[in-house]
């Protein structure tokens, strides 16, 4: 992707980029990584989320784990709670982050985001994490071809590269609960030689 505008900390948190077909709905990926905006139920779902759907990433030297993270960045303020779509009760102002955002489990300290549609890219870093992750999202667009371009589907391609002075063992798990096809957990495993860079390839499509 091209120099741009870059994105961070506070100025992520307006952000939902989407991803999906042509006129089969979208998924939206926030601006610190987060899977939000489930609207491929042929209605709106603003502020949702789909279970404890996204990605998270581990890290071993050997058979000792380093470092397990959720990949996204901070979940940046207001932590008072906001109201949830078809949920009138135990949502809103007082009830704190939803439960489904992952707020509280470890996630990278350092985030940034990038993108011009079709394609956004974030980059992670942590000081207790030996990488750097960089995540691609783009849609199915294909200058005239409205058919290809109308496939219900989003993209990812995860890198790690190992910045640390050992191997390590990384494994990425993309947990994903597509409606009307059940939950679905795949998982990625390489070795990453010391200065060396791994990408592993995501597509996420559902029904609609």
């Amino acid at each position: 992707m091209k120099d741009g505008f870059v994105y961070s900390g506070p100025n992520t948190n307006q952000i939902s980029f989407p991803l999906g077909g042509i006129g089969s709905g979208c998924i939206g990926l926030a601006g610190n990584g987060l899977l939000i905006d489930w609207e491929i139920r042929n209605h709106p779902d603003k502020r949702t989320y789909n279970n404890y759907s996204g990605f998270l990433v581990r890290a071993y030297e050997g058979d000792r784990l380093v470092s397990a993270r959720v990949l996204a960045g901070d979940l940046m303020p207001p932590y008072t709670g906001k109201p949830r779509r078809g949920e009138s009760y135990r949502s809103g102002f007082g009830f704190g982050p939803m439960e489904k955002s992952f707020a509280g489990f470890p996630h990278f300290s350092s985030c940034t985001f990038k993108g011009e549609f079709p394609v956004a890219e974030l980059r992670f870093e942590d000081g207790d994490f030996p990488g750097i992750v960089t995540m691609k999202a783009w849609n199915p667009m294909i200058p005239l071809n409205d058919k290809d371009s109308s496939i219900p589907a989003a993209l990812f391609d995860i890198s790690v590269e190992n910045t640390g002075g050992k191997a390590v063992r990384k494994v990425v798990l993309n947990r994903a609960e597509i409606p009307f096809a059940g939950g679905r957990e795949i998982v990625f495993e390489r070795e990453i030689a010391a200065g060396k860079k791994e990408t592993i390839r995501f597509l996420v499509t559902w029904n609609f």
